[in-house]
């Protein structure tokens, strides 16, 4: 019951998170670059004028596919570890007493 009722409370990542957009950007950059470069030394025939449109539209759909692949991992993960000055914390989903070892229980105030 109590897992459910954190599970109302948590929210999803949204669809222009930042942190998604900040990886989402680092493979937009290793991307072009690589398209940048091959069109830079003119590794393709002048005869192929189509395979700009193809290239391009392609790229496009590979960037959407990777945008959405990020955004839904995101959202599908269990469990988070952070650096919160020096010390390592997990944050899991589930429950906690089936697991071995100490567990921490903290109350989060309204206030945070």
């Amino acid at each position: 019951m109590i897992i459910s009722l954190i599970k109302l409370n948590m929210k999803k990542v949204t669809f222009f998170d930042k942190r998604i957009l900040t990886k989402f950007w680092g493979y937009f950059s290793v991307i072009s670059g690589i398209i940048s470069f091959i069109y830079l030394f003119n590794f393709l025939p002048a005869t192929c004028e189509k395979c700009n449109l193809w290239i391009g539209i392609s790229c496009v759909i590979i960037l959407i596919i990777i945008y959405f692949s990020i955004w839904i991992y995101v959202n599908k993960l269990k469990n988070v570890k952070i650096d919160i000055d020096g010390s390592n914390v997990i944050i899991k989903e589930g429950d906690i007493f089936k697991e071995d070892g100490y567990k921490v229980i903290c109350k989060v105030s309204p206030r945070c």
